[in-house]
């Protein structure tokens, strides 16, 4: 049982962790951090 929810934990922390770079590079593109040629540099 514990098997299972730690496997569990695992899965979600990855699909975090995937989640969180892709809204800081949506952000990081919509307000410009990067200058104008920063949506190139992120695709």
């Amino acid at each position: 049982m514990m098997g299972n929810v730690s496997a569990m934990l695992g899965v979600l922390s990855g699909f975090t962790a995937i989640w969180v770079v892709i809204v800081v590079g949506y952000i990081a593109g919509r307000i410009n951090v990067l200058g104008p040629e920063g949506r190139y540099v992120l695709k």
